[in-house]
């Protein structure tokens, strides 16, 4: 519902109308086969991680590095904020741009 931006004075027939404009059948039908194509035309396993908005990747990684959950997220972030360096910043975005989704 918070992607749905409502006015102040909004009946509930105009409410029941946003939603369904928002979230009809037909919307998620074309969002998944847009998916299904990516999907179905993708080569290589970078790809296919576009694809997919799984904010707990992050966390299923940690151990992998001797971290605990949620710290590799925060170590990234941490390194980001902290860094002076533009050229460590690019380097740090452009190693991880690959594996995060797209915004349509």
């Amino acid at each position: 519902m918070s992607k749905i931006k409502f006015d102040n004075k909004v009946s509930s027939e105009e409410i029941k109308l946003k939603i369904e404009m928002r979230f009809s059948e037909e919307k998620f039908k074309n969002i998944l086969n847009e998916k299904l194509n990516i999907y179905e035309n993708s080569k290589k396993y970078d790809e296919i991680l576009k694809i997919f908005n799984y904010k707990e990747l992050s966390d299923k990684i940690c151990g992998k590095f001797g971290l605990t959950k949620g710290e590799y997220r925060r170590l990234i972030i941490n390194l980001l904020k902290r860094s002076e360096d533009e050229t460590t910043k690019n380097k740090i975005i452009d190693a991880i741009k690959p594996y995060i989704p797209v915004m349509p």
